[in-house]
Parts: C-alpha cells; structure tokens; sequence
C-alpha cells in the first residue's frame, strides 16, 4: 500500500548503464563465490569446476529477480496512477449521492461480504439513520458489518471523539464489528482508541483514503485489480505454462514470512558442511544448497509484501 502514498522512483538509468551494473553483478556475485570455493578447497581447478556451473544458476537465478524487479516496479507505477485517479474522483464526490453509494459498491464487490445495504439519506427515514450513525450494513464471512462513511471537508481529520462516536452506535444496534470509512485521513489518536475498543469487544476497522484505494483495487474498480496487475504479464502469454510460472514464483518470493524458512535452512545446511568438510565431496553439496537457501532468502526480504500490505480487514469479523 506504500505504493499509493508515494509516488514509486523511476529508473532514469539508460539500457546501457543497466546492462553494465547488471554485468557487473553476476561477476562480483562469481568472484565471491570462486575465491569462497577455492579457499574451503584449496583447489583452484576444483574452485572453477565448481563455480562455472553455479554462475550459470546466478544468471538465471539473477535474470528472474530483475525480471519480477521490473514487473513490480510497473506495477507499483500503474497502482500510484490509478490511486491518484481515485484520490481525484473522491474529491470531486457528493458526500451523500455520490460517496455513500461508491463505498457501497465497493464493499459489495470485495470477497467475503454479502447483502451490503445503503440505509436511507435525507428524507427517507432520516432520524432514523442519524439515531444509528450507520450509512451500510452487511454480513461479512456471515458476520454482521456495519459501516460509517465520513466525508471530511477540506483537510479536516476524524477524530477520536468521531471513532467514539460511532463505537457507540455500534454498540447501541447490537453490532460487535464495525467500519469507518472516510475518504480523509484518521486524526491523532486514532489507532490507540481503535485498540482501546478491541479490548472491550468492539472490532473497529478503520479505513483512510489510502486503505479505500486498496480495497477498490481488490474490488476492480479502479481500472486495474489486484490479480489483472499481478498476472498482466502471463495473460499474454497464454497456457497453463504461464499460469504454473506464476504460481510459482508467487509461492517462492512473495512472501516475506518464507525467509525465516529460508535462512534457518540455509544455516542447517552450513551446519552439515562443517560437519563434512574434509571428510567427504559430499559436503560441498551442502555448502551449495545452503548458499541458495540464502540467496532465497534474500530474494524473499526484497521482492516480497511489505508491512504495508497488510489486509485492512484482517481480523474483520473475528471473535473478540
């Protein structure tokens, strides 16, 4: 999501000076690791046997990291650009015939969330809906949703009083999960009151311009979803092949929490080289698999989701 709040940086190298750094790299990256072989063998004939064909997986090991680099990185571009197209039509919204309804949309279109209901505006049961404070209703994984949509003016904040607020009518209409959306940004405060309420049963979510991008995203409605960005590449390509690609990469690098996994094996196999070492040829498969568990490791820390990723409605709908 850091992708919407600020504008990714381009590569303003040319294709040459990329080429370059990337030449440049696979030779480092072999260097090291002839002169790491030589040293623990002793062999300089045994050292470029073996890094020969460990520079040939660093090429294709590499030239698939700056492949999903490169696709990334269009991809954070296309995500900002439409984010701020977003920003742009929320500020040109009618709070009640306008912003409500979009919300309403969106919400209806996310996975999960079924019979999402826009209460009535001004002059159909009114009073009613000012005694609640709840603009939608809905069932989300078949627990009840209400949600409030706050339409600040100008550079106004929602405070901890507003959050409050509509903690209270939540409460009031028996509901024990709740949204706050506003197309403005959440005052000081703000996540600690969220915390106070958690703690006393109310599951309060609440949701700023940036967080409503993502979840219009996630929702396709700005004009390009989450899934028609992650595989716009393999789509052209066509087949099952594709698909399987990117399935696979998506299991191997996107995820951040796989490193740990990554490094600890990495780290065993290490272990089993010291082990070995002296004693049999055998060790320096061990020393070879530990350092690509590393390598993947790393891969893992650089390309995979960030902090900010986090699902806005994690913990939607969970028992307190």
């Amino acid at each position: 999501m850091a992708y919407t709040i600020k504008e990714p940086k381009e590569d303003t190298r040319s294709f040459l000076g990329r080429q370059v750094d990337r030449v440049g790299t696979l030779l480092l990256v072999w260097l090291i690791t002839f002169l790491l072989i030589a040293n623990l063998t002793e062999n300089l004939t045994t050292a470029l046997m073996f890094s020969i064909p460990l520079l040939v997986a660093e090429v294709l090991v590499l030239r698939k990291f700056w492949q999903i680099r490169l696709q990334k990185r269009q991809n954070r571009r296309r995500y900002w650009l439409a984010g701020q197209k977003i920003i742009r039509n929320l500020k040109n919204m009618h709070p009640e015939s306008e912003f409500k309804p979009y919300v309403r949309e969106i919400i209806a279109s996310l996975p999960g969330f079924q019979n999402v209901v826009l209460n009535p505006v001004d002059g159909e049961g009114s009073e009613e809906v000012k005694k609640w404070g709840i603009d939608l209703t809905g069932d989300y994984h078949g627990t009840p949703v209400a949600i409030q949509c706050k339409y600040p003016e100008g550079d106004k904040e929602i405070t901890s009083a507003d959050i409050r607020a509509f903690a209270g009518s939540l409460k009031l209409e028996g509901f024990k999960n709740g949204l706050l959306v506003t197309c403005g940004e959440f005052g000081p405060g703000a996540a600690r009151v969220a915390v106070e309420l958690s703690q006393k049963g109310i599951n309060l979510k609440l949701i700023n311009r940036f967080r409503l991008i993502e979840l219009a995203r996630r929702a396709g409605r700005d004009g390009v979803s989450s899934e028609q960005a992650r595989h716009e590449v393999t789509s052209d390509a066509g087949g099952n092949r594709a698909r399987i690609i990117t399935a696979l990469k998506d299991t191997i690098f996107t995820n951040r929490t796989k490193a740990k996994s990554y490094f600890l094996y990495g780290l065993l196999l290490y272990g089993g080289y010291i082990l070995m070492r002296g004693t049999s040829k055998l060790s320096l498969i061990y020393l070879a698999f530990a350092g690509l568990n590393l390598l993947l490791g790393a891969c893992c820390l650089y390309l995979g989701r960030s902090i900010d990723d986090k699902d806005p409605l994690a913990g939607l709908g969970s028992d307190n």
